[in-house]
């Protein structure tokens, strides 16, 4: 029989099939073997221990899944879709050439589905694809390395059909594999625009000239670029930078002097487009902090320009033109910039209290957006409401977020308001997404190194809805401190961060180095896409901001007290790089 046909029209008897079976399970003969060695002309080693005396399947699949995704291939896409076209083929196989013949039991069919009456395509966009196409694990390590291999495998998208995937059975029983190579989604390009810009990005701002402010705490050491011309802040030995000045055009960094301590602080851009930055710690914890960009320009700051200190707070532009700066350490209230009086006062704010873990916080840096009828939607913690700020009210209240953990620092996540649809000239649904975080035992256990694995999970929720529910997905992997960009084309952009762990100095784990792209409109089961890795772990003190050509800008990742550059496993980086999708 010469014909390449789908495996599901394979009516040969089951003798043939049992030799079939027995091929494809061969270590260097199997088609899992031969189809890495297609690809990359290679093998990779198996039988990778786990612990003394058990070799696991698992954790090689594990093994090989990574080195392929670290290579940009879709090897998931290769095991879901191995036959047929994902649409009309109503085949599912459990590739038994991931299993080592010790794991197949006698005579058994270990669980083979070549007879499901459901195609590919509605097969992988099931929660539990993952339970079709393995046997069913043991418990104990191997248990972990499934649950490991399941969170690889979320991300699939399904090939074209000219990418089927056919057999040739030949007259000396070897098995053939006649295939398109698998559509590779296009996974994203770096770009290391400077290695050394002088500070870590903690905070960055893209202005209307296509210019980037970028900032760092002040009062901890010099940093890697002098302040021009001599300059010198007054009362102190510190004549470095802490700010930068970065002109995407020209790819080059103009250091700024700013005085006050603006970390952890919070800002946005006036109508004008003038940044306003708010608040910090120490001397800059009442401060305001304005900057409009020219080739000369610096900062201009306002002493006491807050009702009280804002450090950890949100800021939000209002319809009015002003800001108003939602909570901050200690401080349960939100108010407003610029004053309609010099006796104007910071309103108290029940939802701060209401949401405050007590010795972790998981209050700060809330989430806010502004609503259509010129409301605030604001996320804190594991719940949601739209406020009325200017009369102090609550109009709606949320479900909390399924699980209930905590999204907001130090259990850090990251929110964005999905595209609007927009019929007639009339906003049609406001769907906010939030992603990401980390477990509430999360922080205190970093603080005494025990690191737990960060939250994989994201919420979306159509706030507009007369009843709203949250619907989950899961991402390809846990994801703390992570940031999260609209992109051009309406997708959305997650990056940085990492997979153990909280924000806090020395308290993350395991950089994230792969981006996600999450295509809204896709169908649940296909939206998320892993993206090629970066090199450079950005981790705390990270920052991701997209530039007008479409690229996104990435700086920051200092997880420490100070600048570290040597014996620590993840240095400070002053380095600057685009990533484009």
């Amino acid at each position: 029989m010469n014909t390449s046909v789908l495996l599901l029209h394979l009516n040969e008897k089951e003798e043939m099939r049992e030799e079939i079976r027995s091929l494809e399970t061969r270590s260097k003969d199997s088609l899992w073997a031969r189809s890495i060695k297609a690809i990359h002309g290679s093998l990779f080693q198996s039988g990778f221990q786990v612990k003394k005396g058990h070799n696991s399947c698992w954790r090689n699949i594990i093994k090989e899944v990574e080195s392929l995704s670290n290579q940009r291939i879709h090897v998931l896409n290769y095991l879901r879709i191995k036959f047929g076209d994902g649409k009309s083929s109503k085949f599912w196989c459990l590739s038994t050439s991931l299993l080592p013949q010790e794991f197949l039991y006698k005579g058994a069919q270990i669980a083979l589905e070549s007879c499901k009456n459901i195609t590919i395509a509605d097969k992988v966009r099931q929660e539990n694809t993952y339970q079709t196409f393995r046997r069913t694990p043991r418990g104990g390590v191997e248990q972990e390395q499934f649950q490991h291999v399941d969170r690889i495998s979320k991300s699939v998208k399904l090939n074209s059909k000219n990418d089927s995937w056919t057999w040739n059975l030949e007259k000396s029983v070897l098995l053939l594999l006649n295939h398109a190579p698998p559509s590779i989604a296009d996974g994203g390009t770096w770009s290391l625009l400077l290695p050394n810009i002088g500070i870590s990005a903690m905070h960055m701002q893209l202005l209307p000239n296509d210019r980037v402010v970028m900032y760092d705490r002040t009062g901890f050491g010099t940093s890697n670029i002098s302040l021009p011309d001599g300059k010198c802040p007054p009362n102190s030995n510190d004549c470095s930078a802490h700010s930068v000045e970065y002109d995407v055009m020209s790819n080059s960094i103009r250091p700024l002097m700013v005085l006050t301590n603006l970390w952890c602080s919070s800002g946005s851009l006036m109508p004008d487009g003038t940044l306003t930055q708010t608040g910090g710690v120490e001397e800059g914890a009442f401060a305001v902090r304005t900057y409009n960009s020219c080739d000369t320009c610096d900062w201009q700051e306002i002493q006491n320009g807050l009702v009280q200190e804002r450090w950890y707070s949100t800021n939000h532009k209002l319809p009015d033109g002003r800001q108003i700066i939602v909570g901050g350490r200690g401080k349960y209230s939100y108010e407003f910039y610029p004053k309609t009086s010099d006796t104007e006062t910071a309103v108290d704010f029940l939802f701060l209290v209401e949401t405050y873990d007590l010795f972790i916080e998981n209050n700060l840096y809330p989430f806010v957006f502004l609503y259509p009828d010129g409301n605030l939607f604001i996320f804190i913690n594991n719940r949601a409401i739209i406020c009325d700020y200017v009369n102090n009210k609550v109009v709606k209240t949320f479900p909390v977020i399924p699980g209930g953990q905590p999204r907001n620092y130090p259990s850090t996540g990251s929110a964005v308001l999905l595209p609007m649809k927009i019929v007639q000239g009339v906003i049609a649904k406001v769907e906010v997404m939030v992603c990401g975080g980390a477990p509430r035992t999360a922080f205190p256990n970093a603080n005494i190194g025990l690191f737990d694995r960060a939250l994989d999970t994201c919420g979306r929720i159509i706030i507009s809805d007369p009843d709203p529910q949250w619907v989950m997905e899961t991402m390809p992997m846990a994801r703390v401190m992570g940031d999260m960009l609209s992109l051009p084309n309406g997708n959305v952009l997650i990056i940085n961060g990492a997979s153990s762990g909280t924000a806090g100095w020395e308290l993350g784990r395991d950089p994230v180095l792969s981006p996600l792209i999450y295509r809204s409109g896709n169908p649940i089961g296909s939206r998320f896409e892993v993206q090629t890795p970066s090199n450079i772990p950005r981790m705390y003190h990270s920052t991701a901001l997209l530039v007008r050509d479409g690229r996104v800008l990435v700086g920051g990742n200092n997880p420490h007290d100070k600048y570290e550059f040597t014996n620590v496993l993840y240095p400070t980086s002053w380095s600057k790089n685009t990533t484009k999708h």
